[in-house]
């Protein structure tokens, strides 16, 4: 990978990351309108909304931060992508059962706006900001899945090895 190649993949990844931290820090700033919102994802039992109400914005700030800050950068990245497949996941099952949920995915940020509920919209971001986070993984060194090769037979090199026929 050429010197800006591997730029423009890190800065595509900068950019999620910062999104992603972005929204975590909005989802805790209006933790109220986000509990609300998760109440219209009724394939979810109410437990696991209440978990995901303070789990969701904690996951996403220390993905994002973990990455600013952290030495395993394709361990986040990977992380990053399963979050975001298992979010889009999840609304695109919900849209095709039961309707779309309504999502506060930015907090008050976008309240008010209408593509903030448009599952399209919420898919389409998703889909923009996984295509960076697997283009990094896809061209980071140890991302090929290698065929497992047996260790080598430890060479004898001691003289009495040598000597004996």
């Amino acid at each position: 990978m050429t010197s800006t190649t591997r730029g423009l993949s890190e800065l595509g990844v900068w950019t999620v990351m910062v999104i992603v931290g972005f929204a975590g820090v909005l989802k805790f700033l209006d933790l109220r309108g986000f509990d609300e919102s998760l109440d219209t994802w009724v394939l979810f039992p109410p437990s696991v909304r209440s978990i995901a109400t303070y789990t969701v914005p904690t996951v996403e700030v220390f993905i994002s931060a973990s990455w600013m800050f952290g030495p395993r950068r394709r361990w986040v990245v990977a992380t990053a992508a399963s979050l975001l497949m298992v979010f889009s996941g999840s609304v695109a099952a919900h849209a095709l059962s039961v309707g779309p949920p309504t999502c506060r995915c930015f907090g008050l940020l976008l309240r008010d706006h209408e593509f903030q509920t448009s599952v399209w919209w919420l898919l389409g971001r998703n889909t923009v900001m996984l295509a960076p986070l697997g283009f990094y993984l896809a061209s980071t060194p140890g991302s090929a899945a290698k065929p497992h090769q047996p260790a080598a037979a430890p060479r004898e090199t001691s003289c009495a090895a040598k000597a004996s026929p």
